[in-house]
């Protein structure tokens, strides 16, 4: 299977400071360390056997995405993936009404991994505290991701809580947290002795 997914590079590409700030205002990593962490957990783990994945550079959500860009999607492609953050926020809404543009005309199957809902206020913690502005925007892009995907995972209750305030209900989204929490055993660790002392190693 080839699949196109949103990352800005592949995990094992080395660039320096300068190439990384290239690509676009958000560099390589879409404007933090965090968002490259995520999507590079999700590289890996789709990265199997008989898998071959291509990260878009975050082309398919900039402007002037054209028809020729999502024809080339659908003749190349056999699945999109999404790897999200909180992109139900203010902020990314240009991005996310874009997106959804794209998504309404693909021809393959999308899989959005770890979407998140963020109040405007950093001191935001109700359903109620997210502008009335994202409710179609919102809506739009659930609507199309699940025109062609069974579900949509995202990353806590605070989300699921507030689509399902929107319409989707438990048959339309699975709660999975943020996609770089990965319950491995090489990711888990082990103290090698009960506490720290004035004599430890650092």
């Amino acid at each position: 299977m080839r699949a196109l997914i949103r990352a800005g590079k592949l995990p094992e590409e080395v660039l320096r400071p300068e190439a990384a700030l290239q690509r676009g205002g958000n560099g390589v990593f879409g404007s933090n360390v965090g968002n490259l962490l995520f999507s590079d957990a999700v590289y890996r783990t789709l990265n199997t056997p008989g898998t071959e994945l291509v990260p878009d550079a975050f082309t398919t959500e900039r402007d002037g995405v054209d028809a020729a860009h999502i024809a080339r999607i659908n003749d190349e492609f056999e699945h999109f993936v999404l790897p999200l953050a909180n992109a139900f926020r203010p902020a990314f809404l240009p991005a996310l009404n874009r997106l959804s543009s794209v998504i309404e005309k693909l021809r393959i199957p999308v899989t959005v991994i770890g979407v998140g809902a963020q109040p405007s206020g950093a001191q935001g913690t109700r359903i109620g505290d997210l502008p009335p502005s994202l409710t179609a925007p919102v809506t739009r892009f659930m609507r199309a991701v699940l025109a062609s995907s069974p579900k949509v995972g995202v990353r806590g209750e605070f989300t699921r809580q507030y689509l399902e305030a929107l319409g989707f209900g438990d048959q339309d989204v699975e709660v999975i947290g943020c996609p770089s929490l990965l319950d491995r055993a090489e990711y888990r660790i082990t103290k090698r002795v009960p506490n720290l002392s004035a004599e430890s190693m650092l």
